[in-house]
């Protein structure tokens, strides 16, 4: 007589086995495509609190930083809207941040000289403008004319 519970047992422990495998593969892959789904949202959510945060604040010290007092020239009024539109990301001219990220340019003029250790002069500013020539500061030559460059140093001359 065959032993059919042997062979039953059998197919059913292999059975189980499939099942099992099948079961943890596809439980590890879900799992896998869920972390992976969390760490791009926790990854878009971080970027946009940075970015939330950097508007956010940035915005109230723009408005704080437009103080009253003798009117800019149609020059430094065409450089400080260059300025806000371009620089104020890094740099500001009225000291009201704690740290920017690169130097205040408050008084640069009466400076004697520049981050990159050249004199303070119109030329020289608008070569470091031109150039970016540290690290962290982007060369604004081809998204910048010589007109605005001129107009932004109009600014900085004032503040």
């Amino acid at each position: 007589m065959p032993n059919f519970g042997r062979i039953f047992v059998t197919s059913t422990s292999s059975r189980q086995i499939q099942f099992a495998l099948k079961y943890v593969f596809w439980k590890y892959s879900v799992l896998e495509e869920v972390q992976e789904r969390m760490n791009k949202e926790k990854l878009l959510g971080t970027v946009g609190l940075v970015v939330f945060t950097m508007f956010s604040f940035n915005l109230p010290i723009k408005a704080q930083s437009q103080k009253e007092g003798a009117p800019l020239s149609e020059k430094a009024q065409k450089g400080k809207a260059i300025f806000n539109d371009r620089c104020f990301v890094c740099h500001d001219v009225d000291s009201v941040r704690v740290k920017p990220l690169g130097p205040t340019l408050n008084g640069l003029f009466k400076r004697d000289k520049l981050v990159v250790g050249k004199p303070v002069t119109e030329e020289n500013v608008k070569e470091v403008i031109k150039t970016g020539p540290t690290p962290g500061m982007p060369a604004f030559r081809y998204t910048l004319s010589d007109q605005e460059i001129d107009d932004l140093v109009a600014y900085l001359k004032v503040k």
